[in-house]
């Protein structure tokens, strides 16, 4: 008995290519219209009586883009993109690695390549490169992280924190 499969590869290859491709136009998106926000919370800011006279536009724009700009969302994208990126020539290195432990170690058969015992070790090892990489950038994400926005217009304004 055949089963035809309900995807092939070239077609979940393609849909995870627009689903990138998508993600990255929204983060896109997201970090053009970061600036026309900042605007209008400038004018906002300033109606409201928040900003001190000596804090100009330009000034304004440069540390609320710092501050809310979607830097996670960028991070999270190039974390999954380098994943998807790396698991495939990863694995096929961890394969041949088992299976050259396994030929050296005499071929015990329990552990050969496709048992249960390589399909665990397979799967800890691509959660181990995914965790990896997220340590990675979220190392990174937090030792670059700016000021928040409160933060940042009491800077400004030359108000120290309380």
């Amino acid at each position: 008995m055949r089963l035809d499969p309900l995807f092939e590869a070239q077609h979940v290859a393609y849909f995870l290519l627009f689903l990138f491709l998508a993600w990255g136009a929204l983060l896109a998106w997201q970090w053009m219209n970061t600036k026309a926000l900042a605007k209008d919370v400038y004018e906002a800011k300033r109606e409201q009586g928040e900003l001190a006279d000596h804090v100009d536009e330009d000034t304004f724009v440069d540390v609320f883009t710092a501050a809310e700009a979607p830097r996670r969302g960028l991070y999270f994208f190039l974390s999954a993109l380098v994943c998807g990126l790396a698991i495939p020539p990863a694995m096929a290195l961890f394969s041949n690695l088992w299976y050259e432990v396994w030929s050296l170690t005499g071929r015990f058969e329990p552990v050969a390549n496709g048992t249960l015992v390589y399909t665990f070790a397979t799967f800890v090892f691509c959660m181990g490169v995914m965790v990896a990489v997220l340590y990675l950038a979220m190392k990174r994400f937090y030792a670059l992280q700016p000021p928040n926005l409160k933060d940042a217009i009491s800077n400004l304004n030359g108000t120290p924190l309380r």
